[in-house]
């Protein structure tokens, strides 16, 4: 018996018959299916895979950092007995206690003579640098005695007051007449030598000697006295520049100003512009104000740049012979101090005769 063909639907039909084609062939034959296959497609899972990654762990963090935060009460800390007993020797040596320094003891009674007292001489520092070294500070003892205290400066200028004060250059004490006083480095004395002043003009230089003894290195000092003198008004200084309050320095200003002799109208412009010229810190300035107004303005206008304070003393013949311990009355040479004081960040007093202690 012969054996029957299959039947094939595509011969019914009338089709080729077709040949079922193996992905191994497909590779050969395309390269492009075959990269598809082997690296296109895994690479695109991927990068789908890690995107997805990535923007998780992006929210997150941006969830966590918006989040609210625990709040933190208030809390305490000390350090306990049994840490501060361990602390307490740690910065001690075997056998050897720190001691306090006592106070050195002060006789008041042997500064009586304020120009023996040891100056300071500066001429090597520059003050324009500045110094990292303590600045010294002095203060007023008893008796009008510069005396020693516990006063300390800031860092970054002169230490005032009494004792060692911190800063970055040397400062001065205070510095004023009859008990008003400030604190200044560069002062400029201008004082009123004409006639007016004749009765009291002992006590005058005696007031100002106190002051300029006062002084201490590195504060630097000049005076000015003017009156007038054959008809034409006149301006002394002692000196051309400020010089440095030491012991020498000052000896020779009394001797200077022992020679002077008070006479004559007030005129008292040229010695303030010559003062001005320094550039002081402070200038004290004592008259009986009877002068021309105008010479008020002139003063202001000659201190613009410089912006110096100007202390104003009263110095009247008049008002030296009150000794009410009142009030005085004001004079228009007062009035006119007055003025200039308040236009210059000044200080204004009129000095009586309770002030000289008579």
């Amino acid at each position: 018996m012969s054996k029957l063909p299959e039947f094939d639907p595509d011969q019914r039909t009338g089709d080729k018959p077709r040949t079922v084609e193996r992905q191994v062939d497909r590779e050969v034959k395309n390269p492009w299916f075959r990269w598809t296959l082997h690296f296109g497609a895994p690479m695109t899972a991927s990068l789908i895979f890690h995107g997805a990654a990535v923007l998780l762990f992006s929210l997150a963090t941006v969830v966590g950092a918006t989040a609210p935060k625990e709040r933190v009460g208030e809390y305490e800390a000390g350090i306990t007995e049994a840490l501060a007993e361990a602390l307490a020797g740690e910065y001690t040596w075997p056998g050897e206690e720190l001691e306090t320094p006592e106070e050195p003891e002060m006789d008041l009674d042997s500064l009586t003579d304020l120009s023996d007292l040891t100056d300071i001489d500066i001429s090597d520092f520059d003050a324009s640098e500045g110094l990292d070294a303590a600045g010294l500070g002095f203060g007023e003892g008893r008796g009008d005695i510069l005396g020693i205290g516990s006063g300390a400066g800031e860092a970054g200028s002169g230490g005032f007051g009494g004792g060692l004060g911190v800063g970055r250059r040397a400062g001065g004490g205070p510095v004023g007449l009859w008990g008003a006083n400030l604190i200044a480095n560069k002062i400029a004395y201008v004082i009123d030598f004409s006639g007016s002043i004749i009765v009291a003009q002992d006590d005058l230089v005696a007031e100002l000697k106190r002051s300029v003894a006062k002084l201490r290195a590195p504060q630097a000092f000049n005076v000015y006295i003017f009156f007038e003198r054959g008809g034409k008004f006149v301006t002394k200084n002692f000196n051309q520049a400020l010089q440095i309050a030491k012991s020498d320095t000052k000896l020779k200003f009394y001797k200077w100003i022992d020679k002077q002799e008070a006479q004559g109208r007030t005129e008292p412009l040229d010695a303030m512009r010559r003062a001005l010229k320094l550039e002081p810190e402070v200038i004290f300035f004592l008259s009986d104000g009877f002068f021309d107004e105008k010479i008020v303005g002139q003063i202001r206008q000659a201190n613009e740049r410089v912006r110096a304070k100007i202390w104003c003393f009263v110095f009247d013949d008049i008002l030296l012979q009150d000794n009410t311990g009142l009030t005085p009355r004001k004079t228009d040479g007062a009035r006119r101090l007055e003025r200039i004081a308040n236009q210059n960040n000044g200080f204004f007093k009129i000095v009586t005769g309770s002030d000289l202690g008579n």
